[in-house]
């Protein structure tokens, strides 16, 4: 809470003086031109690491399912073969007892029929793990394109929000150089009366506002010497009109700086 009194009594120091007010709003459109700049170059080197993983996993997932394709090739000749074999071998039972070469043979034929059978289950379950990798990938892309968008929208917004700024700034500026006239021309209605003394209306109810005790004309009315450097220049309306726009102003500038902070963070990180 002091940090924030801090900030809203030197963006009222700011208002107050006119001074620095103008390279603030400036600074901070800057500041939101690099962020926005950073945010892009940020996007486009995460779509290239994106890309390349894609291609990667792609050319793997593409050699993978070659080599499925020719264990299951291979898996089945040796199939047909060792069928073809065990016909023979089935046919030759009725004349001819088995042979211990032929039954080593028929045993490497299943031996190696099983080891590619298990070749085959892992290259599955590599291909399986694979599939998963690259799913929690491109919900990583989704995910991350999403959080671009919405980091450009708002980033829109801050920008429609500094040039609302600017523009409330400059009216404000056109409002506070209109008052010298206002001044010039109480001072020529001044110098036609043949009293320095003007009277001014003000609410009956004002403390510290003395009342004439001749004239009755002059009842409820306040004398102010036009000679006085401290005397009162602006109605209450106007200073209630400059002070409310000031508020608006700091609070709006508030808010501009507690965003640009929370966008410079996540960009930094």
């Amino acid at each position: 809470m002091p940090k924030i009194i801090r900030i809203l009594e030197l963006l009222e120091t700011l208002a107050a003086t006119n001074v620095g007010g103008s390279d603030k709003v400036t600074e901070l459109t800057a500041t939101l031109q690099r962020l926005q700049m950073e945010s892009k170059l940020k996007d486009q080197k995460q779509q290239e690491e994106i890309d390349i993983v894609e291609a990667a996993w792609k050319d793997e997932t593409r050699g993978l399912m070659e080599t499925v394709a020719t264990l299951e090739e291979d898996n089945r000749k040796l199939t047909q073969l060792l069928t073809e074999k065990l016909e023979e071998e089935n046919d030759n039972l009725v004349k001819y007892s088995a042979s211990e070469q032929q039954m080593a043979s028929v045993s490497k034929l299943q031996e190696q029929i099983q080891k590619q059978r298990d070749e085959i289950r892992v290259r599955n379950r590599l291909i399986e793990e694979k599939n998963a990798e690259s799913e929690a990938l491109q919900s990583q892309v989704n995910r991350l394109g999403k959080l671009n968008v919405d980091i450009r929208r708002k980033v829109a917004v801050l920008e429609v929000q500094g040039k609302n700024l600017i523009q409330q700034k400059s009216e404000l500026e056109a409002k506070l150089q209109t008052k010298p006239k206002l001044i010039t021309d109480m001072k020529i209605r001044s110098g036609s009366s043949p009293s320095t003394m003007e009277p001014v209306e003000v609410d009956a109810a004002a403390p510290s506002i003395s009342q004439w005790p001749g004239d009755p004309l002059l009842a409820n009315k306040l004398v102010i010497d036009l000679s006085d450097p401290n005397r009162p220049r602006y109605t209450l309306q106007e200073l209630q009109e400059v002070l409310n726009d000031r508020n608006k102003l700091k609070a709006e500038c508030f808010l501009l700086e507690e965003e640009l902070r929370f966008y410079r963070g996540f960009v930094c990180s």
